[in-house]
């Protein structure tokens, strides 16, 4: 990880926590008080995003926008649905219709889209899983 950059909480403008497992990743004795400061401050500041919400559903933020470059020229690509069982498309759209609900996911009209996946677990419940 490097502190270098980070210098003041502007860094990351409007947001609260690293998890902890990330920190652990860099040795406390590495690190000079002023960049163990900047991690504390680092941490607080992004740990509403990484912590479950009360009523265990995902979280959404809008304190940040992410927004992905692409090379110039670069085409969009588009794959269809795995084809799935009546089954399993049932379980697919209770998923997506309470991620709607959470407001975690939004229809998308985008040229780009890769297929959703539907991993059965263990316990036999599903993971939905998209690239």
């Amino acid at each position: 990880i490097n502190f270098k950059n980070i210098r003041s909480p502007e860094v990351l403008p409007g947001v609260a926590c690293i998890p902890p497992q990330t920190c652990s990743l860099v040795s406390e004795r590495q690190l000079s008080p002023e960049q163990a400061q900047s991690l504390a401050d680092i941490r607080r500041r992004l740990e509403m995003l990484a912590a479950p919400s009360p009523d265990g559903t995902l979280r959404a933020t809008t304190l940040m926008e992410h927004q992905i470059n692409l090379v110039p020229g670069t085409l969009p690509i588009k794959q269809r649905q795995h084809p799935i069982s009546m089954a399993v498309r049932k379980v697919l759209h209770e998923q997506l219709d309470e991620l709607l609900k959470q407001g975690v996911v939004q229809p998308s009209e985008s040229p780009w889209c890769s297929p959703l996946v539907l991993q059965k677990k263990k316990n036999g419940t599903y993971r939905l899983c998209h690239d």
